[in-house]
């Protein structure tokens, strides 16, 4: 509570961003009646309440090992890696040559090389890949089954 004369001018400023946690963070939009972020208040007779209101911003990643072997693709784009609640983010991979993809594990699970990701708390996506052999053949099916390939 501030307590001042009535008519006095008081200057406010909003923090731009708040980091509550890794890999989030709060952008401001607008004080609640709709001003910008700097701004001046006049005290008046009456109390006043002056809402700060901001947008919650997550953090998307993507590992693999090696890194190098994993090309990732977020659409939309993000330029920091950071999404806006609650943003719908399409994430594929693309392999280099010699490499297969196994499932994704973490913030994401399944065989799928394309999934859709819901940006509702920072996710983090690890590309589970494999070396394969240099004709990329690495198992051999016959009448008895599927068996690896000797190398």
């Amino acid at each position: 509570m501030v307590e001042r004369t009535i008519g006095t001018f008081i200057n406010v400023s909003a923090s731009a961003i708040i980091q509550p946690a890794a890999g989030e963070r709060l952008q401001f939009t607008a004080w609640s009646d709709g001003r910008a972020r700097d701004r001046t208040i006049t005290v008046a007779n009456s109390t006043q309440t002056f809402t700060a209101n901001y947008q919650s911003f997550y953090r998307l990643a993507g590992t693999s090992d090696p890194a190098s072997a994993v090309t990732w693709h977020f659409s939309p784009a993000s330029t920091d890696g950071y999404y806006s609640a609650p943003t719908a983010v399409a994430i594929s991979v693309d392999l280099a040559h010699g490499y297969s993809f196994d499932s994704s594990t973490g913030d994401a699970s399944g065989a799928a090389q394309a999934i859709t990701a819901t940006m509702d708390r920072p996710r983090n996506i690890r590309a589970q890949i494999h070396r394969v052999s240099s004709d990329g053949i690495d198992a051999v099916l016959n009448a008895a089954g599927k068996r690896p390939r000797w190398q």
